[in-house]
């Protein structure tokens, strides 16, 4: 797809970085943590997904970052292991629900949810680099 689609990497990168950098800061801000974890993942699935020019709409009836998980899953549910499909599909969602509540609920996190929050960002992001490495092989 060209040198356009690397701004996607360095996007979900940066959100990355962020996130390691300022998590343990006394100050810090749970709700825009979220945020950051789940949108640098959704950035990382999406590079990949344009890059190997896979991406189709798929109709899920619950808009785009759906269709995108969905064609990124679909691509490589046969070259994971059943545990990393179930942390990837069950995390990447418990994450996007937390990253709407954060955004659009009014409540807030307590520590203990994030650190748990923490580690599926983590586990998810693991499985994304999985991926990518598979294809960096091929």
């Amino acid at each position: 797809m060209g040198d356009n689609n690397k701004i996607l990497l360095t996007k979900s990168y940066d959100n990355y970085k962020f996130v390691r950098e300022y998590i343990s800061k006394d100050d810090f801000c749970y709700h825009i943590a979220i945020n950051r974890m789940y949108y640098s993942l959704f950035q990382y699935m999406t590079y990949i997904v344009i890059d190997l020019d896979y991406y189709k709409y798929i109709d899920t009836g619950r808009g785009s970052h759906d269709a995108i998980f969905q064609c990124f899953f679909d691509r490589f549910r046969d070259r994971l292991i059943q545990n990393d499909r179930v942390e990837l599909k069950n995390n990447f969602n418990d994450l996007k629900n937390a990253r709407k509540n954060a955004d659009y609920k009014n409540d807030s996190l307590s520590v203990e949810e994030f650190e748990s929050y923490v580690e599926m960002f983590g586990n998810v992001r693991n499985v994304i680099i999985k991926c990518h490495n598979t294809l960096k092989r091929s």
